[in-house]
Protein backbone atom coordinates (compact mmCIF):
# COMPACT_ATOMS: atom_id res chain seq x y z
CA UNK A 1 0.00 0.00 0.00
CA UNK A 2 1.10 3.54 -0.75
CA UNK A 3 -0.19 6.65 1.01
CA UNK A 4 -0.62 10.10 -0.55
CA UNK A 5 -1.69 13.49 0.79
CA UNK A 6 -5.36 14.33 0.17
CA UNK A 7 -4.32 17.17 -2.19
CA UNK A 8 -2.19 14.94 -4.44
CA UNK A 9 -3.20 14.96 -8.11
CA UNK A 10 -0.32 12.97 -9.63
CA UNK A 11 -0.17 9.40 -8.35
CA UNK A 12 2.54 8.18 -10.74
CA UNK A 13 5.27 8.54 -8.12
CA UNK A 14 5.72 6.32 -5.12
CA UNK A 15 3.88 7.51 -2.04
CA UNK A 16 4.66 6.64 1.55
CA UNK A 17 4.96 2.86 1.53
CA UNK A 18 2.93 1.26 4.32
CA UNK A 19 4.97 -1.92 4.60
CA UNK A 20 3.53 -2.77 8.03
CA UNK A 21 -0.07 -2.78 6.77
CA UNK A 22 -1.79 -6.09 7.40
CA UNK A 23 -5.19 -7.69 6.93
CA UNK A 24 -5.58 -5.82 3.62
CA UNK A 25 -9.00 -6.44 2.07
CA UNK A 26 -10.61 -5.04 -1.06
CA UNK A 27 -14.34 -5.58 -1.55
CA UNK A 28 -15.95 -4.70 -4.87
CA UNK A 29 -19.62 -5.27 -5.55
CA UNK A 30 -20.87 -4.92 -9.13
CA UNK A 31 -22.53 -1.48 -9.40
CA UNK A 32 -22.10 -1.02 -5.65
CA UNK A 33 -19.49 -0.84 -2.95
CA UNK A 34 -15.78 -0.64 -3.70
CA UNK A 35 -13.96 -0.64 -0.37
CA UNK A 36 -10.48 -1.07 1.07
CA UNK A 37 -9.71 -1.88 4.69
CA UNK A 38 -6.44 -2.63 6.42
CA UNK A 39 -4.82 -2.74 9.82
CA UNK A 40 -1.80 -0.67 10.84
CA UNK A 41 0.22 -0.45 14.07
CA UNK A 42 -0.57 2.79 15.92
CA UNK A 43 3.00 2.91 17.21
CA UNK A 44 4.52 3.10 13.72
CA UNK A 45 5.89 6.56 12.83
CA UNK A 46 3.94 6.51 9.55
CA UNK A 47 0.64 6.41 11.48
CA UNK A 48 0.79 10.23 11.73
CA UNK A 49 0.17 10.44 7.96
CA UNK A 50 -2.83 8.12 8.00
CA UNK A 51 -5.56 10.74 8.30
CA UNK A 52 -9.11 11.14 6.96
CA UNK A 53 -9.28 11.96 3.23
CA UNK A 54 -5.68 10.88 2.56
CA UNK A 55 -5.40 8.63 -0.48
CA UNK A 56 -4.21 5.02 -0.41
CA UNK A 57 -3.14 3.19 -3.56
CA UNK A 58 -3.81 -0.56 -3.49
CA UNK A 59 -3.63 -2.84 -6.54
CA UNK A 60 -3.15 0.31 -8.65
CA UNK A 61 -6.51 1.73 -7.52
CA UNK A 62 -7.02 4.84 -5.39
CA UNK A 63 -9.05 4.81 -2.19
CA UNK A 64 -9.90 7.68 0.15
CA UNK A 65 -9.57 7.13 3.90
CA UNK A 66 -13.03 7.53 5.45
CA UNK A 67 -12.50 6.31 9.00
CA UNK A 68 -9.75 5.28 11.39
CA UNK A 69 -10.59 3.12 14.38
CA UNK A 70 -7.80 3.04 16.99
CA UNK A 71 -8.98 0.78 19.85
CA UNK A 72 -5.42 -0.14 20.90
CA UNK A 73 -2.07 -0.87 19.29
CA UNK A 74 -3.60 -1.71 15.92
CA UNK A 75 -5.74 0.75 13.94
CA UNK A 76 -8.33 -0.33 11.40
CA UNK A 77 -8.50 1.98 8.39
CA UNK A 78 -11.58 1.98 6.12
CA UNK A 79 -11.53 3.54 2.68
CA UNK A 80 -13.84 4.04 -0.30
CA UNK A 81 -12.79 3.99 -3.95
CA UNK A 82 -11.96 7.42 -5.33
CA UNK A 83 -14.95 7.14 -7.69
CA UNK A 84 -17.25 7.68 -4.70
CA UNK A 85 -16.13 11.33 -4.83
CA UNK A 86 -18.71 11.57 -7.61
CA UNK A 87 -21.37 11.70 -4.88
CA UNK A 88 -20.31 15.18 -3.79
CA UNK A 89 -17.86 16.66 -6.31
CA UNK A 90 -20.61 18.48 -8.23
CA UNK A 91 -24.16 19.54 -7.36
CA UNK A 92 -26.57 19.33 -10.30
CA UNK A 93 -29.78 21.36 -9.79
CA UNK A 94 -31.51 19.69 -12.78
CA UNK A 95 -30.26 16.93 -15.06
CA UNK A 96 -32.55 16.14 -17.96
CA UNK A 97 -31.74 14.27 -21.14
CA UNK A 98 -34.26 12.60 -23.42
CA UNK A 99 -33.63 9.86 -25.98
CA UNK A 100 -29.85 9.88 -25.55
CA UNK A 101 -27.17 7.21 -25.39
CA UNK A 102 -25.45 6.19 -22.14
CA UNK A 103 -22.25 7.69 -23.56
CA UNK A 104 -23.97 11.07 -23.91
CA UNK A 105 -25.28 10.87 -20.34
CA UNK A 106 -21.90 9.93 -18.88
CA UNK A 107 -20.01 12.63 -20.77
CA UNK A 108 -22.55 15.24 -19.68
CA UNK A 109 -22.62 14.24 -16.02
CA UNK A 110 -18.83 14.03 -15.72
CA UNK A 111 -18.32 17.54 -17.09
CA UNK A 112 -16.52 19.76 -14.57
CA UNK A 113 -15.31 16.76 -12.53
CA UNK A 114 -11.88 15.09 -12.49
CA UNK A 115 -13.53 11.95 -13.92
CA UNK A 116 -13.82 10.86 -17.54
CA UNK A 117 -15.52 8.18 -19.65
CA UNK A 118 -13.42 5.50 -21.29
CA UNK A 119 -15.57 2.63 -22.57
CA UNK A 120 -19.34 2.45 -23.06
CA UNK A 121 -20.55 -0.85 -24.51
CA UNK A 122 -24.28 -0.13 -24.21
CA UNK A 123 -26.05 2.04 -26.75
CA UNK A 124 -29.69 1.73 -25.63
CA UNK A 125 -31.31 5.16 -25.70
CA UNK A 126 -32.73 6.44 -22.44
CA UNK A 127 -34.41 9.35 -20.71
CA UNK A 128 -33.07 10.69 -17.41
CA UNK A 129 -34.62 13.48 -15.36
CA UNK A 130 -33.28 14.12 -11.86
CA UNK A 131 -33.30 17.23 -9.70
CA UNK A 132 -31.04 18.21 -6.81
CA UNK A 133 -28.64 15.43 -7.70
CA UNK A 134 -24.98 14.55 -8.19
CA UNK A 135 -23.00 12.53 -10.77
CA UNK A 136 -23.14 9.30 -8.73
CA UNK A 137 -26.96 9.39 -8.55
CA UNK A 138 -27.19 10.07 -12.30
CA UNK A 139 -24.88 7.12 -13.03
CA UNK A 140 -26.95 4.86 -10.76
CA UNK A 141 -30.14 5.92 -12.54
CA UNK A 142 -28.49 5.33 -15.92
CA UNK A 143 -27.56 1.76 -14.92
CA UNK A 144 -31.08 1.20 -13.61
CA UNK A 145 -32.46 2.35 -16.98
CA UNK A 146 -30.13 0.58 -19.44
CA UNK A 147 -28.40 -2.16 -17.41
CA UNK A 148 -24.75 -3.00 -17.61
CA UNK A 149 -21.93 -2.95 -15.14
CA UNK A 150 -20.00 0.02 -13.86
CA UNK A 151 -16.25 -0.55 -14.04
CA UNK A 152 -14.25 1.99 -12.07
CA UNK A 153 -10.58 2.55 -12.79
CA UNK A 154 -9.49 5.44 -10.60
CA UNK A 155 -10.77 8.57 -12.38
CA UNK A 156 -12.07 6.64 -15.41
CA UNK A 157 -15.63 5.37 -15.63
CA UNK A 158 -16.66 2.49 -17.92
CA UNK A 159 -20.11 1.02 -18.57
CA UNK A 160 -19.87 -2.51 -19.95
CA UNK A 161 -22.32 -5.27 -20.81
CA UNK A 162 -22.92 -7.89 -18.14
Amino acid sequence: LQLYNKNTTDFSGIGIVLEKASNVKIKEVINGEYLLSFSFPTTDEKMQYIVPHAIVKAENQLFKIESIDEPGNIATINCTHISFNLAYCRFIPLFQHYGVSPSTVLNAVLTDTPFSVWTVEIDTLTDIVLSKTNPMEVISKLIENVGGELVRDNFTINLVKK
